[in-house]
């Protein structure tokens, strides 16, 4: 598809070597793996779209393909390499979406094994030797920024060069490669590659949400990295923190704003408060847009004055780091924080009208039964402060944790590790029976409190096994904590349910205590399913919309707040109720 790439600067193009003379024809296709199982959860990623723009920017012969809104994405794929003769086959992501990518390169392969395959992203950077080796199928492999590195591996295949000799660069078989610096000058790199992706595809579909708010938006990346170093996280863009000029930020904005009807916008920065004279001019220049937007920052970065001049500049959310309300978990995360300014600095945010959004994280090696528990209480009477989730640690390769579960051999076989799609591991100071009972009450906590910190638990029980006597069910999403949820709340609807999920291989369902067989949703049809249950909330529009528009079985979608009422049954059209529970 051809499509045209923005801020192509000369700095830039002085940075990379370009397509020449010397160079044989060589045709590449660049392909972004499915970002999401709902429209509300998918994010643009814009870094893969910003290392296509600069393939692009070097004169080459680049296709894309977006997998997202594909319904048969590997029949897609096989037509996109033969249709464009496609030579090398690119892709990236992280350490998360490892069966996604390996599915990606197999399939390349397999139409043609001469064919060239490249993988780059945070699965590379945290740890390229175990990532190719895990890969199997990947020729090569970049490490950290892309921009450059894709660039000058092209070259070199284009030349016959040894791509051993690139920076940034790891080569299948081989554990060294050469590191590459990081980019100092974010300004001079292209915008990304919106148009190749398909991104109007996404506000055409519903897929263009940036939160679970309604509004349309996009994500704006004005920095890279960040100074902490929290134990769980890694930095897949380097170690220093850099920042993009608000001259670039706004021309970028300018940009979206001209091609796409969105009216919300995400602003990538880790540490987008640290400057408040840099957010009093962002502010100054974005009011005029009439634009709503959202910020990550820390909470110790919070004040009056910061709070007054987003409010007033259209900011209606903030992204915090929060991760814990125990301070001897945060202390061991290396957050940098204390507890006793979270709840103060929720309800600050509140009352300027500003919402906040965070994560309450389980699992740290200071974990314990008595933390997991404050927090859950905590978690219960205080997420409608703005909307605070919970999960669990999950140990990606690069992390300080990672290293340390590599240390404690709790991660034997680092390969398989990832292979296995990075599963829930036990880093904390329980046994691994406390840690599967805390876990089974994260599960409860979450499903059961949240719209509210009641909820009837013995109607749900009894809707449960009405539904499983009378009528073909499923639960949509499937996910470690709702198969555990429904295998303790019903055993009889949970042998008799079925399990759905749009990505049957995702993150969310490799705990080796959820064995539980997952399809994807055309089972749905196939076995004539009446009664949809879905144990989020935040997610019921969506799915009673697929439902009710693709498949003409299902009578009902209902949730947990519905079950504990009993009004799911008044969602029954009468024609198909049971008279033993009208």
């Amino acid at each position: 598809m051809d499509s045209k790439i923005y801020n192509i600067t000369e700095d830039f193009l002085k940075m990379i070597p370009r397509k020449d003379s010397a160079c044989k024809n060589l045709n590449y296709l660049i392909v972004m793996p499915k970002q999401a199982e709902l429209q509300f959860q998918y994010i643009f990623p814009t870094g893969m779209g910003i290392v296509t723009s600069a393939l692009k920017a070097g004169g080459r012969n680049v296709s894309t393909l977006n997998l997202t809104y594909k319904k048969n994405p590997h029949d897609e794929l096989k037509a996109a390499i033969l249709k464009n003769n496609i030579d090398v086959v690119m892709t990236g992501g992280l350490s998360g979406q490892f069966a996604l990518l390996k599915d990606i390169i197999d399939t390349a392969k397999s139409i043609n094994p001469y064919i060239i395959t490249a993988v780059g992203g945070g699965i590379i950077t945290a740890e390229p030797d175990i990532a190719m080796r895990a890969l199997e199928n990947a020729d090569y492999g970049m490490v950290g920024e892309g921009e450059i590195t894709i660039n000058e591996l092209a070259y070199t295949l284009e030349t016959e060069g040894d791509p051993r000799n690139v920076p940034g660069v790891i080569v299948k078989g081989r554990s060294e490669f050469i590191p590459r610096a990081e980019i100092m000058n974010l300004d001079c790199i292209p915008f990304p590659d919106y148009d190749g992706f398909n991104y109007a595809e996404s506000f055409l579909q519903g897929y263009s949400r940036t939160t679970i708010k309604k509004e349309t938006g996009a994500v704006i990346i004005t920095s890279r990295s960040c100074p902490y170093n929290c134990t769980f996280c890694f930095h897949s863009s380097g170690k220093r923190y850099r920042r993009r000029s608000l001259d670039k930020v706004f021309l970028e904005l300018d940009m979206l704003k001209e091609r796409f009807p969105l009216d919300y916008v995400q602003i990538a920065d880790e540490l987008f408060g640290n400057d408040i004279e840099y957010v009093r001019e962002f502010a100054r220049r974005i009011k005029p847009y009439g634009i709503k937007y959202l910020i990550n920052t820390r909470l110790d970065r919070i004040s009056d004055e910061l709070l007054g001049i987003l409010s007033d500049s259209g900011c209606e959310e903030i992204l915090f780091g929060i991760e814990h309300v125990c301070d001897t978990v945060l202390e061991s995360m290396q957050k940098k924080t204390k507890a006793s300014i979270i709840e103060p600095t929720l309800r600050k945010c509140l009352k300027y009208g500003i919402r906040p959004i965070g994560n309450i994280i389980f699992g740290d090696v200071a974990e314990t039964e008595d933390t997991m528990e404050e927090a859950l209480e905590w978690w219960r009477y205080n997420h409608h402060l703005g909307s605070i989730t919970t999960t669990y640690l999950i140990v990606f390769p690069g992390s300080s944790i990672y290293k340390k579960a590599r240390e404690r051999g709790i991660i034997n076989d680092p390969v398989q590790f990832l292979k296995d799609g990075c599963p829930l591991v036990n880093m904390t100071s329980m046994d691994d029976s406390q840690w599967q009972t805390m876990k089974n009450r994260v599960a409860f906590y979450r499903i059961l409190y949240e719209d509210k910190p009641d909820i009837d638990i013995r109607q749900i029980k009894k809707s449960l096994g009405e539904i499983a006597e009378k009528y073909d069910s499923c639960v949509w999403p499937a996910t470690n904590d709702s198969i555990r949820f429904f295998r303790e709340m019903s055993d009889r609807f949970y042998k008799r349910t079925t399990f759905i999920n749009i990505d049957t291989d995702s993150q969310m369902l490799r705990d080796i205590d959820c064995r539980k067989q997952v399809f994807s949703p055309e089972i749905i049809e196939e076995k004539s399913i009446q009664v949809v249950v879905c144990p989020r909330r935040a997610f019921v529009e969506d799915i009673r919309k697929i439902c009710f528009e693709k498949y003409p079985s299902v009578w009902c979608v209902v949730d947990i707040g519905d079950l504990s009422t009993g009004i799911w049954r008044g969602y029954i059209p009468l024609e198909k109720r049971e008279d033993s529970i009208v």
